[in-house]
């Protein structure tokens, strides 16, 4: 009688070269002995860092996995989800397909669907969801939401001075 094991995150790292094997059959035992999730594990000996292992998980789930600090985000984009929003639900949106309607948004957690449906009733566009971390996705809110409010400034002083020139 054959016996099928699930495939874990450890294994997409093993597949990935990023956990050799000694240290997939450590923390899968260490998991079995301590009950601890083997994620958390991974984590606990720094074996790799948290974006791979993230990115290990959208692999296993079948969602992409997005740096969004990495990608220049239009303002246009940013306005369709506020930064409030952004900042309670861990997400940015980084990216809209007008052809298609679909708003890509990197998400901490893409498998909360109530949060996707929430952000499609309010955006009225489709999400396409991305997985990353909650720290690259605080960093990037941070980083674009106030980079587009200094583009939205520096717009209007601009505007104002010619006005009166």
């Amino acid at each position: 009688m054959a016996t099928t094991t699930e495939k874990g995150v450890e294994d997409v790292l093993f597949e990935q070269g990023k956990l050799p094997q000694e240290k997939v059959s450590l923390v899968k035992l260490e998991a079995i002995n301590t009950g601890k999730p083997v994620e958390e594990l991974i984590l606990d000996h720094n074996f790799v860092s948290l974006e791979d292992l993230t990115a290990a998980r959208g692999e296993l789930l079948g969602i992409p996995y997005i740096n969004p600090t990495k990608k220049p985000i239009n303002a246009e984009v940013l306005q369709l989800i506020p930064e409030p929003v952004a900042r309670r639900y861990v997400l940015i949106p980084f990216n809209y397909d007008k052809s298609t309607g679909t708003l890509s948004v990197a998400m901490s957690d893409p498998l909360d669907l109530q949060v996707v449906e929430f952000i499609e009733r309010k955006s009225k566009k489709k999400i396409k969801p991305y997985i990353s971390t909650p720290q690259i996705i605080n960093q990037s809110i941070q980083d674009k939401y106030g980079q587009s409010l200094t583009t939205e400034v520096s717009q209007a002083l601009q505007e104002e001075t010619a006005w009166y020139s």
